[in-house]
């Protein structure tokens, strides 16, 4: 089921998302490489015209600029963990909501989950809710930010 458009719109809808809301800038230019940092992710799941999962997973080290960001502080180390771990499911939340008007249509109804937190890579709860249908790697100073977007093939009408 996987889909190079939605590949696209996911880079664009993620990317945005990262540049408004967490005030985070893209590096231009940047190659895909093996991120080895340690990451933390969030998973939302949705159910409406179509079922499935997206997943952020985010390199540790930009956890604190993240959340930082987003609550509007000077001195991003004064984030707690419970802090920057609610900016990460926070993120996923908008970007989950700007990505499935595109997926399901702008009068499409989704009923989205609350997002959960997940320590390292572990997207394998979303995989088994869904085929994998895009996904994108968003290159900021300090480390990378991967989208992927999961769909239930059997929810598709």
């Amino acid at each position: 089921m996987k889909n190079k458009q939605f590949d696209e719109d996911i880079f664009r809808a993620a990317a945005e998302t990262v540049e408004v809301l967490a005030l985070m800038s893209l590096v231009p230019g940047a190659e895909s490489a093996e991120d080895s940092q340690a990451k933390r992710s969030a998973h939302v799941d949705f159910t409406g015209p179509c079922d499935g999962s997206l997943v952020i997973s985010i390199s540790q080290r930009l956890l604190p600029e993240l959340a930082g960001n987003m609550l509007g502080e000077e001195d991003c180390a004064e984030c707690t963990s419970y802090q920057q771990g609610d900016a990460l499911k926070e993120l996923a939340n908008v970007i989950c909501g700007n990505i499935l008007p595109i997926v399901g249509g702008a009068e499409a109804i989704f009923h989205v989950g609350t997002p959960r937190l997940a320590e390292g890579q572990d997207s394998a709860g979303a995989r088994q809710r869904g085929a994998s249908a895009g996904g994108a790697e968003l290159f900021l100073d300090q480390g990378i930010l991967r989208v992927d977007l999961y769909i239930n093939e059997e929810s598709v009408v």
